[in-house]
């Protein structure tokens, strides 16, 4: 066999060798930081989930409704529109009076 073929065959190996290391190396980081910390990282998932959907819950009054708005302001595109002083849907967007 050609010498340079089985050069290249041992770098390959090599390369092989150093990557699975790395990933070896990798994985048990990842496994002590877990059992050192590994809670407060899954607290944070947890919290930054509620914290979204307290957004969501702030974005989308309970009362509010999507409905076509006839103003050229809004495009004459849904939007939401919240129920007013008198109990009337108005438009968020431009208050126009939501016509049903």
């Amino acid at each position: 066999m050609p010498d340079w073929i089985v050069r290249a065959a041992m770098a390959v190996m090599a390369i092989g060798l150093v990557a699975t290391g790395v990933g070896l190396a990798l994985i048990v980081i990842a496994v002590l930081r877990f059992l050192q910390g590994g809670r407060a990282w899954l607290v944070g998932v947890v919290r930054t989930a509620r914290r979204r959907e307290r957004l969501v819950q702030q974005l989308a009054a309970p009362a509010a409704t999507y409905l076509p708005c006839h103003s050229p302001a809004c495009g004459h595109m849904e939007t939401v529109h919240v129920p007013d002083t008198d109990g009337r849907l108005v438009c968020e967007h431009c208050a126009t009076p939501a016509s049903r």
